[in-house]
């Protein structure tokens, strides 16, 4: 995730990534992070807007459907 948001400072200003947690009771939860630098008047990156949507269910269903391809 470092690399990512190095490259989204650096480029373009977005940064777009998928990565798993662990909750507190053991369930794996997928996450899709995206946000934008937000620039004051000069250009100076002042901080990072974005949102996080949980696609756990997605991952999920890849996971079923790539386990079915393999039978």
């Amino acid at each position: 995730m470092r690399a990512e948001n190095d490259r989204a400072f650096t480029e373009d200003g977005v940064f777009r990534s998928d990565y798993r947690m662990f909750s507190k009771d053991g369930r794996t939860l997928w996450l899709h992070d995206e946000a934008r630098l937000v620039y004051d008047t000069s250009g100076k990156a002042m901080f990072w807007q974005g949102v996080v949507h949980d696609i756990t269910e997605q991952k999920e269903a890849e996971q079923r459907l790539h386990e079915a391809e393999q039978r």
